[in-house]
């Protein structure tokens, strides 16, 4: 295992736009230090992929398909995520408008 500069074993995150680019990078980086990372976009098909990637390497992702522009989304993307792992640690709110 590489030398990691931060752990974050069985830390929950939410990053949001991470279907592609940074938002993508971000939570792969965070599922290497070893969060429990959900990945949310409304590009689900992009989305799963990028969580595929990350179960693959070893790591541990959701995908949930999320529009930040509407709240019951929102709700919804928390309540599940209360519900699976009990708490949220880590929110990058990567997506835009």
């Amino acid at each position: 295992m590489n030398e990691r500069h931060f752990l974050l074993r069985n830390q929950v995150a939410l990053v949001t736009g991470a279907a592609q680019g940074m938002g993508a990078t971000i939570a792969e980086t965070l599922a290497q230090a070893g969060a429990i990372v959900f990945v949310a976009d409304i590009c689900f098909d992009k989305l799963e992929t990028v969580a595929a990637t990350i179960r693959t390497a070893g790591g541990r992702a959701t995908a949930i398909h999320l529009d930040v522009t509407q709240a019951s989304d929102v709700e919804r993307a928390t309540n599940r995520m209360i519900n699976e792992t009990g708490r949220l640690d880590i929110l990058v709110n990567n997506a835009g408008i």
